[in-house]
């Protein structure tokens, strides 16, 4: 036994402790321990006082040694007075070899029930075995189960520490081989991204040049066959580089690579930017692109650049599967109620398209999905843009959501939250044209309307939404108006084209709306002394209305 932890090191050790105990309590011949697993009854650990009658190291056929009559026997004590005289016992060989003797002997078990030993006395035939005798090796034989279950239990512990000193070499030996196989494939994801970068530079050179050739031809006389043709080569360019764009940004994201660039930026201009690079593309399909901001925005900090790619994304989709009516891109703010010194923005573009199901919008944000596929099938798309859309946007720490129903359109909703500058944009100067009268005609209800709001937050008196017979009754009346704002489709009617004869009208300041590239008729021409470019920008507004007025003055 160990001293300094007071324990036994072994089952041997704790049997020759028991064994020398008992032969100083007991004065009995012979003292003994053996093991049995059902096949053999092995002696380990022997006492013999006046003969020896067991050898420590024998090892008999457990159906031929005393101790197989103990698990049998009643209350799990065999006691037998004469081995000769026991009807079992006396036809074992021990007996024969031994001689007559009295036995007793208790079990060892293990915790689960099953025999693990057997803790034995021997001595003289018909030796009367005391009560106390009885239960001195029952408390011993207990012990002795307990030390069992002890060595068990360490037995246990060493191959679990075995086990797991196993599963940290072989953890270890796995974790090497994926940091080889990882560094292994860095190095090709890294010789992968060389390649995608070197090649979209070769490609997008080629593409930049024949996008200013295709430029340059629609220069030049052509039939209306060919300029379709030119207008198809333009149309695949254009995807191709938005293709290769998608291609680079999905590179980025996956490796984990696209990184913010937050700087001060005008949110308002970005919009106004944006929308006029697809201005002309809505204008080919006779599309109205409409542009409602908030009134006022402070300096923000955020990626300008990101946003408007996404904004670009969302408007090139609208424009695509709308084929009547109108894209709007909306713009709305308010105070952030969860971090003092932000704005909550939320950037909507909407259309009056095609729309789609429910099962289509499921597969939107999905990598690789077209849910317009079976319905547009003439340019289905990457079926990246609105996977990388989104990713942006949570980039940003934002959210892009949609809403759509098959046939009446859809409408997209980019919330970002931005940091605030409490010192605001240079403002427009609203003094030349506050208090001033102004009459705006056209036809789009919905362009109107936000032009009204944006004049009236500078103080203009805006009238709006009339009729050419109405609008000639306002003219007449007093006081008169300062300035005339009407639409290009208005302003071509055969109506007011009539009313531009008037007296009252030929000398009010004329402003017309036009879209990009539309040439108006000679008589509009002629009295026009302002054009606005859809979608109107804030500050053409402000300098054309004031302009028109200094004239007036």
């Amino acid at each position: 036994m160990n001293r300094e932890q007071l324990i036994f090191s072994s089952f041997d050790e704790a049997a020759d402790h028991i064994l020398d105990v008992l032969s100083r309590v007991l004065h009995l011949d012979t003292l003994f321990i053996a093991t049995n697993d059902g096949r053999t009854n092995r002696i380990i650990k022997a006492h013999n006082r006046s003969r020896q009658l067991v050898r420590e190291g024998t090892s008999l056929p457990f159906k031929q040694a005393y101790c197989s009559l103990v698990p049998n026997s009643a209350r799990g004590t065999a006691v037998i007075p004469s081995t000769r005289r026991h009807p079992a016992a006396a036809e074992m060989a021990v007996t024969k070899a031994l001689g007559d003797s009295s036995f007793l002997g208790v079990p060892i078990h293990r915790s689960d029930g099953t025999l693990y030993g057997t803790l034995c006395a021997m001595d003289k035939p018909d030796y009367p075995f005391s009560d106390w005798e009885i239960r001195t090796l029952h408390s011993m034989a207990m012990f002795l189960a307990y030390v069992v279950e002890l060595e068990a239990e360490n037995v246990r512990q060493q191959k679990r520490s075995e086990l797991l000193a196993w599963h940290k070499q072989e953890t270890e030996r796995q974790l090497q081989q994926l940091k080889q196989r990882q560094l292994s494939d860095q190095a090709k994801l890294d010789r992968s991204s060389d390649l995608l970068a070197m090649l979209s530079h070769e490609v997008r050179n080629s593409l930049n040049g024949t996008v200013g050739m295709t430029e340059l031809m629609q220069q030049s006389p052509m039939t209306e066959e060919q300029q379709l043709y030119i207008r198809f080569m333009e149309e695949s360019n254009k995807n191709l580089l938005q293709l290769l764009d998608n291609m680079l940004d999905y590179s980025k994201l996956d490796e984990g690579e696209m990184m913010l660039e937050v700087h001060p930026m005008d949110l308002l201009s970005t919009m106004e930017d944006s929308l006029l690079l697809y201005a002309s593309q809505a204008q080919l399909k006779n599309l109205e692109l409409l542009l409602d901001l908030d009134q006022e925005l402070p300096l923000l900090y955020g990626d300008a650049g990101k946003i408007r790619q996404i904004v670009l994304n969302l408007l090139s989709n609208a424009i695509k599967f709308t084929d009547q009516g109108s894209v709007m891109v909306r713009v709305r703010s308010e105070p952030a109620s969860d971090r003092h010194g932000s704005l909550k923005v939320l950037i909507t573009v909407s259309d009056t398209g095609i729309g789609m199901a429910d099962v289509e919008k499921d597969m939107l944000f999905r990598k690789y999905s077209r849910p317009h596929e079976d319905r547009r099938k003439q340019d289905p798309g990457s079926g990246l843009g609105l996977y990388i859309s989104r990713m942006l946007a949570e980039l940003m720490n934002g959210s892009l959501e949609a809403s759509s129903e098959s046939g009446k359109g859809s409408c997209f909703f980019l919330q970002l939250q931005l940091r605030a500058e409490p010192t605001p944009l240079v403002q427009l100067n609203h003094e030349p044209v506050s208090g001033r009268r102004v009459l705006l005609l056209g036809e789009s209800e919905e362009q109107t309307n936000i032009l009204s709001r944006l004049m009236s937050s500078w103080g203009v008196q805006v009238t709006s939404n009339l009729s050419p017979a109405e609008s000639l009754q306002q003219l007449q009346r007093e006081p008169a108006f300062d300035v005339l704002i009407v639409d290009h489709s208005f302003a071509e009617s055969g109506a007011f084209l009539a009313l531009l004869s008037e007296a009252e009208l030929c000398s009010l300041p004329l402003i017309v709306i036009t879209p990009l590239g539309v040439k108006l008729v000679p008589k509009l021409h002629e009295q026009a002394i302002g054009l606005l470019v859809k979608p109107v920008r804030r500050f053409y507004l402000m300098h054309t209305l004031t302009a028109a007025l200094k004239r007036e003055d």
